[in-house]
């Protein structure tokens, strides 16, 4: 009974300082390693420590450090060669205890690699798997800014790199700013016509939409005159809509005539004029046609039908009959016998 419980208070003792060595002489950190030390055994009235229990008397363990600490000197017969050191080969030592934590980082990873911005526009970095504050950084600041909540504002055109930084740890966003502009704002075309307009500051792909398909029609910036009236050519790039006005106008007369040039006619004759050719094809649907006599005492137009008009000859003489068509003028000389 009595070894029984020297058995215990032994085992006691001895988790008592592997607790003490553990809350006093840890590392804390990655690792947590307890230094190996020496164990002596003591008796509570004894003036020296011992390899084992050497002699009468209730043993103790204790680690040498312990015993040197509280006065205690080496046994003779146990330490024949003196005091041992804290690394000597005598002396019962206590077991390493080695406990390893391993905390295992995650890379931080960011939410877009690349980013395109029109200019004035704002755009949000975020970066996952963070221990700590993320710094940002911008490396041409004046193409576009950071905030240290990662947010990007775009200043004007160009390229830059946005870095997240956390630790030693980056992640970087390129950055694209773009200032896309038409090379037209204004124009104005005839019935017919065509005209071209382009996107600059933008290298990608563009919706083009017309306001009024009926005045003007548009592919791939190609604007076609359709109808007289106003319209809106938009360009549609990274959702910003870029608009050019377009003012269609009526198509001008170029060339008009007449199927006779020269006629004779006998008095209180009858005679009908047509227009032969119009440039314009459909100049009917802008114009109005006007006819005129030089002189009405020899010739007078008695049905004027627009394209065509039937003249009298009421007096002996010469003159000439005229059709005015948008501004573009036409004749046929009239001898009247």
């Amino acid at each position: 009974m009595e070894k029984n419980c020297r058995n215990f208070k032994t085992k006691f003792w001895a988790w008592i300082m592997i607790f003490t060595l553990v809350l006093g002489g840890g590392t804390y950190g990655t690792s947590i390693s307890v230094k190996a030390d020496i164990i002596v055994y003591v008796t509570p009235t004894g003036s020296k420590y011992h390899t084992h229990a050497c002699g009468r008397g209730n043993y103790q363990p204790s680690t040498l450090s312990a015993a040197k600490a509280s006065g205690l000197t080496p046994c003779s017969k146990c330490f024949p060669n003196g005091a041992p050191s804290e690394n000597s080969s005598k002396g019962t030592h206590k077991k390493t205890v080695t406990k390893v934590t391993k905390v295992k980082v995650k890379p931080i990873k960011i939410n877009k690699k690349t980013m395109f911005l029109l200019k004035g526009k704002t755009g949000k970095l975020k970066v996952k798997n963070v221990t700590s504050k993320v710094k940002w950084i911008s490396t041409k600041t004046a193409v576009a800014k950071v905030s240290d909540s990662g947010k990007v504002t775009a200043k004007k055109a160009g390229k830059t790199t946005i870095i997240a930084k956390v630790g030693s740890q980056k992640k970087q966003c390129k950055v694209t700013v773009e200032d896309p502009k038409l090379n037209k704002g204004n124009i104005s075309l005839l019935v017919g016509q065509s005209s071209k307009v382009k996107i600059k500051g933008c290298k990608h792909h563009v919706k083009w939409i017309t306001s009024d398909s009926d005045v003007v029609r548009v592919k791939k910036g190609k604007i076609k005159a359709v109808e007289t009236g106003r319209a809106k050519v938009i360009a549609k790039v990274h959702g910003k809509k870029i608009k050019c006005s377009v003012l269609v106008k009526k198509p001008k007369i170029s060339s008009i005539s007449l199927t006779e040039t020269n006629i004779i006619m006998n008095q209180s004759e009858i005679h009908t004029l047509y227009i032969k050719n119009v440039t314009p094809n459909k100049w009917y649907e802008y114009y109005a046609t006007k006819w005129t006599v030089a002189d009405k005492s020899i010739v007078q137009i008695i049905n004027d039908m627009g394209d065509l008009v039937d003249i009298q000859a009421v007096g002996v003489g010469q003159t000439d009959v005229y059709i005015n068509i948008g501004g573009k003028v036409a004749k046929c000389h009239v001898v009247v016998k």
